[in-house]
């Protein structure tokens, strides 16, 4: 952009020349101590202003494809850094030295930064900001904006032990991708971090990975707001009773007999598998070991529940599918 053209954009926000501020304004007095305004320039009276500007804060901007629209805006400060504990759930490389780090907070929901020359050899935040690592997360937030700035990361537990397991670490893997695609941005749910977090801590004990991840969809399905009905008609609500129960996805969970004609796409449920996904509802995970589940069971539960997530998030997640394909076959 050239010196004309950003003179054109003062001119046209000359009414909002408080907004301008920091590294844009400074600039702007440089380049303006270089220019010879004034005299019978109309533009003078502004830039008279905008040269006397020495720090403030920056002007606001944005890109597309290959024209920049630079927008007048109320001075965004940024507000104090926001302190709190956080799990990675994701992490996105960001050109050469960067990464782009989605956390799940029990403060602020699921949150977004970019740690800044975190690939660098010299970064102290390289080895802290892996998948799955639990730590106190310090960032500087602001509303409205997709893309915070991480200030600080401390390392609280890393999860080797889950790490120095394949299927552990392959499960885990998919709770974090799971939170990450039902969950929404900065709206807090400490029962969902608590839920991960004690799900990690004990999964490397877990005798039976698949049924813990059973027991984790269905909690974390009632913590999102989604969770099935399993004790009456999702339809009628009558009291359920029969030899084989019909799973409605579309409905929200078990269908009475009368109401099993609604929907073709039922998945069918022995009463006992019924019964222990309300087991696995009800129970600490902590005593997950001392439940058995035969291999129908198995079956039943992960087609309900897989069925139910994947009509909720509108895809097959990867990391199930990867699941599929290595450790269930």
């Amino acid at each position: 952009m050239t010196f004309a053209d950003f003179c054109g954009i003062l001119y046209k926000h000359s009414g909002k020349s408080e907004f301008l501020t920091g590294r844009s304004a400074a600039r702007l007095a440089r380049l303006l101590r270089e220019q010879e305004v004034g005299g019978s320039n109309p533009l003078a009276p502004i830039f008279r202003n905008f040269a006397s500007l020495k720090t403030s804060p920056e002007i606001a901007y944005e890109t597309s494809g290959e024209s920049q629209t630079f927008l007048s805006s109320r001075t965004a400060e940024t507000m104090p850094a926001q302190k709190t504990q956080a799990i990675v759930i994701r992490t996105f490389p960001l050109r050469e030295f960067h990464k782009i780090i989605t956390f799940y907070t029990p403060d602020f929901g699921k949150v977004k930064a970019v740690a800044h020359g975190v690939k660098s050899a010299k970064s102290r935040l390289g080895g802290s900001l892996e998948l799955l690592n639990h730590g106190t997360l310090l960032f500087n937030h602001r509303e409205n904006r997709e893309l915070q700035s991480i200030t600080d990361f401390s390392l609280i537990d890393g999860f080797d032990a889950i790490r120095a397991d394949f299927t552990c670490i392959t499960y885990g893997c998919y709770f974090a991708e799971l939170v990450d695609v039902m969950a929404s941005e900065g709206v807090a749910n400490p029962e969902v971090f608590d839920l991960l977090q004690n799900t990690y801590q004990f999964l490397a004990q877990a005798t039976d990975v698949p049924l813990l991840a059973r027991a984790f969809e269905l909690k974390f399905l009632d913590c999102a707001g989604y969770g099935p009905q399993l004790s009456r008609c999702a339809y009628c609500s009558a009291v359920i009773a029969g030899k084989l129960l019909a799973f409605s996805v579309r409905h929200g969970g078990v269908l009475c007999a009368d109401c099993e004609y609604r929907d073709a796409a039922t998945v069918s449920l022995m009463p006992g598998s019924c019964e222990l996904l309300k087991m696995l509802r009800k129970s600490e995970l902590g005593s997950l070991n001392r439940i058995r589940a035969s291999e129908r069971n198995h079956r039943e539960l992960k087609r309900a529940l897989g069925n139910f997530i994947e009509y909720h998030t509108e895809r097959k997640l990867k990391s199930l599918k990867f699941i599929e394909r290595t450790l269930e076959n």
